[in-house]
């Protein structure tokens, strides 16, 4: 089968930097997913400034990552962002993600073309 690629590199700057990229991507799904959940519930003022809280957190992580994109390798880092940014798409459609963001995009457009991301992706 050949040489498994680590999840976690193990070289200190290598796996400083996969973590924080998995801990950016964790933070968008943290937002995303109860944003989610509340903007399926009935409309009240309370709701609407949470819902604005989530998409706030969403927006300003996706401003670090396009100021710092991933790289090219697989690791937990990528793979975490890269699904939180497909979750966006598939999630909050109508709320795009892509237009202020050209470095992002073009690093997740040509990320998610790996078998292991374009296999998981949502069938249309």
């Amino acid at each position: 089968l050949g040489e498994a690629i680590p999840l976690f590199p193990g070289k200190y700057a290598q796996r400083w930097r996969a973590l924080k990229f998995q801990s950016l991507g964790d933070g968008i799904l943290d937002a995303a997913v109860p944003c989610r959940g509340e903007l399926g519930r009935p409309k009240e003022d309370a709701r609407d400034a949470a819902i604005a809280r989530y998409k706030a957190a969403m927006a300003r992580t996706v401003d670090v990552l396009e100021s710092d994109v991933p790289g090219a390798g697989i690791d937990i880092g990528t793979i975490t962002v890269a699904c939180a940014l497909g979750y966006m798409d598939f999630r909050f459609a109508s709320d795009p993600w892509r237009p202020n963001h050209p470095k992002l995009t073009e690093w997740y457009d040509s990320f998610s073309q790996n078998a292991c991301i374009a296999q998981t992706a949502p069938k249309e």
